[in-house]
């Protein structure tokens, strides 16, 4: 399994190495999967892992690096690809990343070019949103900073200025995904220093790593539960982390 998520409905839909699918009940209530594959073209079944499955209004998205598929009213559309980094769902758009640095957005179901730059060539990792009412975003491209970044004309600004403690820890530790609390903090994980608990201005408030108890210092995934608890996925392990406890 490379990627699960649980929509709405309460369905858990599955991404996995040329696989995909969803979780249902059996008739004594344990889940079993459920391939949707044969739902899929033929000649658009052709794909590797699924990194990212997550939910928008448009419908469910599985995300590969070839292959861009969307699951609604039990149809598949699909876009050929060709990508680095992570998709991203803000402002009303999904964003990815070409491969040749480019940053496209779908609109009407098309992939159009919002910008071409060199640093986006291996990918960007996230598109995160600014407290209200700055419209602009952070973007942070691999192995790199948050910038300040207006996704409408595609360039840089300096509406928001990143904390130099948050970006120098990012840089040297290298930001991977990351998880929003309701009240707008951020719990970012990184593959080589843990994860870090940040407020809405992007402060650093704690850093958590194997010496303060998660399983392993490289942290793939994090989910914030009902209780508001995280669940934090590491290359050793999982941890359920409640922040407000001492």
């Amino acid at each position: 399994v490379r990627s699960l998520h649980v929509a709405q409905d309460g369905t858990i839909y599955v991404g996995s190495k040329k696989e995909l699918g969803y979780l249902e009940p059996d008739e004594n209530g344990q889940l079993r999967y459920v391939s949707l594959m044969e739902h899929i073209p033929p000649n658009d079944r052709e794909f590797q892992d699924v990194w990212n499955t997550f939910e928008t209004p448009d419908g469910i998205y599985f995300y590969s690096y070839t292959r861009l598929l969307r699951w609604k009213n039990n149809r598949f559309k699909t876009w050929d690809i060709y990508t680095n980094g992570s998709p991203n769902y803000i402002q009303g758009h999904l964003y990815i990343t070409g491969r040749d640095g480019k940053l496209l957005r779908l609109e009407n179901d098309r992939l159009v070019t919002v910008t071409q730059r060199a640093e986006f060539v291996r990918g960007i990792m996230a598109i995160l949103p600014l407290p209200a009412p700055n419209k602009d975003v952070l973007v942070i491209p691999w192995a790199r900073e948050l910038k300040a970044f207006n996704l409408q004309t595609g360039e840089y600004t300096d509406s928001f200025k990143v904390p130099e403690a948050t970006n120098s820890f990012l840089k040297k530790h290298t930001f991977y995904n990351y998880s929003r609390f309701p009240d707008g903090r951020f719990f970012i994980n990184t593959l080589q220093g843990g994860s870090l608990l940040l407020d809405p201005q992007f402060n650093i408030l704690k850093n958590y790593t194997q010496s303060t108890g998660l399983p392993g210092d490289i942290v793939y995934y994090s989910h914030i539960d009902r209780e508001g608890a995280v669940w934090v996925g590491t290359g050793k392990g999982m941890a359920r982390l409640e922040l407000d406890t001492p």
